[in-house]
């Protein structure tokens, strides 16, 4: 079973927050390169922006608070466009129309 990229992303933003507070940068790195390539796949260039971002922050070992701050962007960022565009999805039309019936 594969997620939707906009479960993938949901599930690895809690996983950034997680890392910042533990002040991992390697996983917030990591995580961070994985949530831009999942939005730049499902067309959210805002959300893979914003990626790249924490991703450049945490790569240059920027102060955890600021790392943090950022993180709490990128959340909103996506909470944002997941909200306005609704749930994305890799599957067909007819999986679209089960799933909202």
């Amino acid at each position: 079973m594969s997620l939707s990229p906009s479960s993938s992303i949901i599930i690895d933003l809690l996983l950034i927050a997680d890392a910042a507070i533990a002040e991992d940068t390697a996983e917030v790195r990591r995580l961070a390169r994985r949530v831009q390539d999942v939005a730049v796949r499902s067309g959210s260039p805002v959300i893979a922006t914003q990626a790249r971002t924490v991703e450049l922050l945490a790569v240059r070992e920027t102060a955890p608070s600021a790392l943090a701050l950022a993180v709490d962007r990128l959340i909103s960022v996506a909470e944002r466009e997941i909200h306005d565009v609704g749930i994305w999805c890799d599957h067909d039309a007819a999986d679209a129309d089960r799933r909202s019936a």
